[in-house]
Order: C-alpha cells, then structure tokens, then sequence
C-alpha cells in the first residue's frame, strides 16, 4: 500500500527536564535502569540533559516513597504527578508502593481479564458483539513509558470541520486500513470499539471483589476522562503506524464554537464508500445544527416548530457554560469518588459526562435502533468513527478547563491517581497505563489546534427564548417520582452561610434500567418562583443542570433486581445570584421530564449543601 506524504510537526516537545535542586530532592526520581530507557545515551544530551545527570546520581535501583499520607490517603502530587514540575515518574512508582500506603482503586482484574467475560446478557444484539479484546496474559502486559512512545514534536489535533482536503485523504486511508486488519487483530477497527464496549458494559472483574455485580464501569465517576484519554492515545499512535506517520494526530468535533457546532462532512460525505461513515446515525442530523442538551425527539412533543438557529447557538454556548466553565472543583466537573468497594461505578457522573457528552452521543445514534445504536448506546459506541472525534473535544474541554481561574485542581487521592487501564499499543503489545500517566496530555505528545471559546465570555441569558411549563408543586417527602409532568418543590438553604464558598445541589436519583435515552433537566427560583409575563417560568438564568442516560443492557449476570442510586452535584451559587435568591432561606427547585419515562425515575433525596 501506499504511504501519504504529510509535513513534518514543527512544535516543540514538552520538557521532561528539571532543575537538578529539584530532583536532588525528589524520592521518585529515575535509576539508571529507568535512564536505559532512554535508548542510548545520545538521547539524555538531547532535551533531558539535567533530568539523566541527576538521575545518575543515584546507583540504588529502588524507590522509596517519602511523601505518603496514609491517613488521608493522599500521595505528594509535586512526587507523584508525571509532567507537574517538569519530571516524569515511571509507570510503576506507585504499583511499587506497599500494601499500606496505597488504598483500594477499583482496577481491573488482570487474572479475570485474560478471560474476559461477556459484558452484554443479550447474545442477540444488533452487532452480535460480546465485547472481548483479545485475551492476554498477565505476564505479557507491559508497563506505560511515554519515552516508548515519543516522536519529535507535539502531535496536533485539529478541528474536523477545518482539516485539507491532504488530511482528511490520509485519515480516511488510516481507517480503512484499520478496518482491513483481521478482526482478531487487537489493532483493528472491530477489536478498538470492543475495547470501550468491554470497560463499559462490565466485561472486567475488579481486583479483590468476588461479588459478580463488581465489574469495572468507566463511566459515572472519576475514571470518565482518564480512561476515554488513554484510549484515544492508543487508538491515535495506531491509526499514525498504518500511514506511517508517527505526527498523525485524530480530528476533534469542535461542537462547542458556533462553526463546529454541524456533523463534520469527512465523516457524512460520500456514504458507505467512505471509511468514516456510518449507517448507524440519525440521517436528519446531517446537516442539522447540533443540539448540546438533546433531549431526543419527545423535546417537541407540544409543538413542532425549529428553534432559531440563533436560539439554539445561544443555548449551546449555555450549556458549555453551565457544564464546564461554572464547575470550579473536580469532584463537580470531572465526577465522584470510585473504589473497588463501591459496587457501581455510575453514581455520580461529573457535569461534563451529563452535558454536552450524553446527549451528542444520543443526537448522533439512530433512534430507529432498539439501543440508538451506533453512538447512542455504551456497547456499539466505538464502532461509530465519529465517536473518537466527539471524545476527542470532550478531552480538549478536560484540558481547558485545568487552565480556568489560574489553574483548577484535580484529584490527588491514591484511589484516583494509581487506577489504571490495559490497552494495545500499535505494536499489538498489551499496555498497562496508569490514570497519573494522562493527566499533561504533552506528556503523551499532543496537543490541540486552538480554536476560540465564545462560551467563557460573559453570556446574557434570554429569560423567555424557552420558556418551562409549569410543574405541580409537592412536598418535600421521598421518594418523589419524577413522572412525566416532572414536579417543583421548596428546598431549603443551609442555615450557617459560608462567604465565597461554593452552594452544591445534591440530587439522590434512583432509575431502572431502560432501553430508552433518560433525561430530565433542574431549575432553580426564588421561594416566590420567577414567572415571565405569560405565566411560565425564566429558564436559561435558572437553569442547573440535567441528568442523562444512555440505553444501557446490563452485564451477564447483573443482578437486575438491585437498582443502584446515582448522586448528582450541581453548583448553584451563580444560579441563585441570577434569580435574585441570594436572601431567601429556600429555593424552589423545578424537575422537568424531557425524555417522558413514567415510571423508571424516583427522587430519593434532595438537599443543598456546601461541597
């Protein structure tokens, strides 16, 4: 086959160098061994002078953690954290660790997962899929090193909606070649969509558990963003090894700017022939404006008429706003807390995984499939090309908004850092990679094509472009069925004000598994319940946030009669500056059914609270 020609990257490498003071200092810094990896000792007079001096420094070939807080369960990121300070730690620091300074990750079993299970309990799935990458032993996994991996300059991502005409040839070419593997190869196109099918639908034990309802879920938690990064990373160095071309980096859907906000052409052009089509897409999205808090066709049960595009732009760049730019802490934007002693990894989905990321999964999937299969459903997801641009951008949103007010903060607890993933690398080798390795995306040697983001200017809601029917008003007695017509009930405020401390809603919510997209949408008011001149309620000033669900199969043996709660965290100090409530001692809050379930959401706790 033939190779395209592309131009070489001219960014600079991110710096793996730093001050010998500091790494005089540092308990994790390399051996020699870790320095052999290097290749040669031409590579440490290259960029990593001072960081291979220094590691020479040192002949014991151990690591002795200093830095440890057992009683907290917190590491020393400045040791810790690969890229932060300039100084990657190697892959094993904390697998190196002993037993008592580490606390309980829900990692995968690797012995259960050289057998991997089904992770769908129907066989007879539209795609016949079961879920399983090709099995391997614990013995053949290899450890992460981003030196193995490294090629001059910074691969860069580009908006799909502006690549050339060269590019977007050379990334057909890519997949199609992906596509021609055999498919028990782990490189190949089917084996990559098994890989998220397989995280996501529970195909993997976690290490320590004997409970068959313990299986890893990368959803709904703080694995969300590391695990789908990993993934693309993988995904990415293939996809460059069958064009030969070490710089090729994957587009990005750039849905959150007004010019990305349309299904890219290179994936919709040309049908069937084009290996980025799919058929398993909602057609009339082709060449539709996307909406970013979709709630599926029911959204225009009461009447049939188009939103302004204008509108729609305005409430894209809204929901950007809401989901990303208000969340301030991690546990908010990113998800909650997952240890192997929790039994379900779905409890508590960060803003970003409820909106924009749910519902472009379920615009882009075909409703006329019994799950929205392709990008409607965890299990078909990967399956879709255009999925890996759609993360792509959820993964450029992580990066954005690490750098907003100066520098938002991450996890730093053990649980959270030493999780990892096993993934194949373009050379069909099986790669253990932690979470504290994909935290600096140039650390993994990528960066994105920047683009503007009009959603961090100051935005003027329109009170009355979507005006919210009002719900029937209930007391506040649990469980609360959310029902089609969705309800408003008085919360009230914590009594002992905290200045310049953030005001959480925290929402119990108890769903059945459905075969169906779930969404409903949170408003706030004040006690007295704002109303336009038409009698029905402002909605963009007061608006929260939404939970979001896609159709979901339960894994093989599930024990579908245990309904697992999910907890949903929603910021609200803008909101009740916006409405006037900052006075009040209760607040109305408003839930709205969107996607009409009757009986599959209850209520089981509502409460605001300092996070």
């Amino acid at each position: 086959m033939s190779t395209i020609a592309v131009s070489p990257s001219t960014t600079t490498a991110p710096n793996f160098s730093s001050s010998s003071s500091s790494l005089k200092t540092n308990p994790l810094v390399l051996r020699p061994s870790q320095v052999s990896l290097l290749g040669s000792s031409r590579a440490c007079r290259s960029a990593r002078k001072s960081w291979c001096k220094a590691a020479k420094k040192d002949e014991k070939n151990q690591y002795e953690p200093q830095n440890a807080d057992h009683k907290s369960n917190k590491l020393d990121r400045r040791n810790m954290l690969l890229g932060l300070g300039g100084l990657y730690g190697a892959a094993t620091t904390l697998g190196g660790l002993t037993p008592s300074s580490l606390a309980d990750p829900a990692v995968l079993d690797l012995k259960a997962a050289v057998k991997c299970e089904r992770a769908l309990k129907d066989d007879t799935t539209p795609r016949g899929m079961k879920c399983c990458p090709p099995d391997f032993k614990e013995s053949e996994v290899i450890n992460f090193d981003p030196r193995n991996y490294w090629s001059p300059g910074l691969r860069v991502r580009p908006a799909a909606h502006k690549v050339s005409p060269q590019y977007a040839a050379k990334f057909r070419e890519a997949v199609r070649r992906m596509k021609l593997l055999p498919e028990d190869d782990p490189r190949s196109f089917a084996q990559q969509a098994k890989i998220h099918c397989a995280y996501c639908n529970g195909a993997y034990h976690i290490a320590g558990t004997t409970d068959n309802d313990h299986r890893l879920q990368v959803h709904g938690s703080w694995l969300f963003l590391p695990f789908h990064r990993a993934y693309l990373f993988f995904f990415e160095r293939i996809l460059g090894s069958l064009v030969n071309d070490p710089s090729f980096a994957i587009p990005y859907w750039n849905w959150d700017h007004p010019d990305g906000m349309y299904m890219p052409s290179i994936y919709t052009q040309d049908g069937l022939s084009n290996p980025l089509y799919d058929d398993y897409r909602d057609e009339k999205h082709f060449k539709s404006l996307i909406d970013l808090g979709y709630g599926g066709d029911e959204i225009k049960k009461e009447d049939n008429t188009k939103i302004p595009e204008e509108n729609q732009i305005f409430y894209n760049l809204w929901h950007m706003h809401v989901h990303v730019a208000r969340p301030k802490e991690a546990e908010l934007f990113m998800g909650g807390r997952y240890a192997a002693k929790d039994k379900y990894s779905i409890n508590s989905p960060g803003t970003i995984e409820r909106v924009p990321h749910t519902p472009v999964h379920i615009w882009v999937g075909d409703p006329e499939r019994e799950y929205s299969e392709d990008m409607g459903s965890f299990y078909s997801a990967g399956r879709d090309p255009l999925f890996y641009a759609h993360h792509a951008n959820v993964d450029r949103t992580w990066t954005i908004w690490k750098g907003l007010d100066g520098g938002r903060k991450e996890f730093d607890e053990a649980d959270f850092l030493n999780n990892f993933f096993i993934f194949y690398d373009e050379k069909k080798k099986p790669v253990k990679i932690y979470v504290k390795d994909v935290l600096d995306e140039k650390i993994l040697g990528y960066k994105y094509e920047t683009s503007d983001t009009p959603w961090l200017d100051p935005l003027h809601p329109v009170v009355d472009h979507k005006p919210l029917p009002i719900p029937p008003a209930v007391p506040l007695k649990f469980p609360l069925p959310l029902g089609i017509s969705g309800f408003q009930t008085k919360v009230p405020r914590p009594e002992n004000r905290v200045k310049d401390s953030e005001e959480i809603l925290e929402i119990k919510v108890q769903q059945k598994a459905s075969k169906k997209y779930i969404k409903f949408d949170v408003y706030l008011f004040d006690e007295h319940n704002h109303k336009t001149p038409d009698g029905k309620t402002k909605s963009a000033i007061s608006y929260v946030g939404s939970c979001t669900e896609l159709p979901h199969q339960p894994h093989e043996g599930h024990k579908t009669e245990e309904i697992p709660t999910k907890t949903l965290l929603m910021p609200i100090s803008e909101v009740i500056k916006n409405v006037g409530a900052e006075n009040d001692d209760y607040v109305t809050v408003a839930f709205q059914n969107i996607t009409g379930e009757l009986d599959s959401i209850d209520i089981l706790g509502i409460k605001i609270r300092y996070l």
